[in-house]
C-alpha cells in the first residue's frame, strides 16, 4: 500500500507491504518475484500520485485519487487519463486486451501503477493491443526510462 502521509500536501508517502507477500507464515522469504513486482507497483503511486502530479487542493477524499480534475496539466497521470480513459473505460471482463492485468483496471490510479510495474519489470511491448499501448506510454519519458533501468539493475532483473 502506497498512502500519503498527509493527504493534504501529497509530499511524502508510506510504502507499506504485507508480510504474507514477502514472508510464509515461519518468516521465510518466498516469493521475490511478487516482492519486487509489488514494491514497483507502490513506487509507481508515489511517483504519478504526489504533489507534482496532483493538485491536493483539487482533490476530494471522497473520490480518492479519481477525479481528472485534479490531475495537474503535465503530469503522468493526466496524460495517461487523456490517451486512455478521456473516451471512457471498458471492464476486463468485456475487454481484457485493453488492460496489463485484471486488477489494472480497478482504477485509473491502479492501472498507471500496475502498468508502470509491467513497464519496468518486463520487455518492451511488441504487440498492439491496448495494454501494449499503455506500457509503451513509458517509454515516451526519458526519465522514466532511466527510473526503469535504475531499478532493473539495482534489483537485479534481467537486460533488455
Amino acid at each position: 500500500m502506497c498512502q500519503p502521509q498527509d493527504a493534504s500536501t501529497l509530499t511524502a508517502f508510506d510504502i507499506r507491504i504485507d508480510r504474507f507477500d514477502c514472508f510464509n507464515e515461519d518468516g521465510a522469504l518466498y516469493n521475490i518475484d511478487k516482492t519486487l513486482a509489488t514494491m514497483v507497483h507502490e513506487y509507481g503511486h508515489a511517483l504519478t500520485l504526489n504533489a507534482s502530479q496532483i493538485d491536493p487542493s483539487k482533490r476530494d477524499d471522497s473520490s480518492g485519487f479519481n477525479d481528472p480534475a485534479a490531475y495537474r496539466d503535465g503530469s503522468y497521470l493526466k496524460a495517461f487519463y487523456d490517451q486512455f480513459y478521456a473516451g471512457g473505460a471498458a471492464s476486463y471482463i468485456d475487454r481484457p486486451e485493453n488492460y496489463v492485468d485484471e486488477y489494472a483496471s480497478s482504477s485509473p490510479f491502479e492501472d498507471i501503477a500496475e502498468t508502470f510495474m509491467v513497464f519496468v519489470t518486463g520487455g518492451k511491448p511488441t504487440g498492439s493491443t491496448m495494454a501494449d499501448q499503455k506500457v509503451a506510454f513509458f517509454y515516451g519519458y526519458p526519465e522514466l526510462q532511466s527510473v526503469r533501468s535504475y531499478i532493473r539493475t539495482n534489483f537485479a532483473f534481467p537486460a533488455d
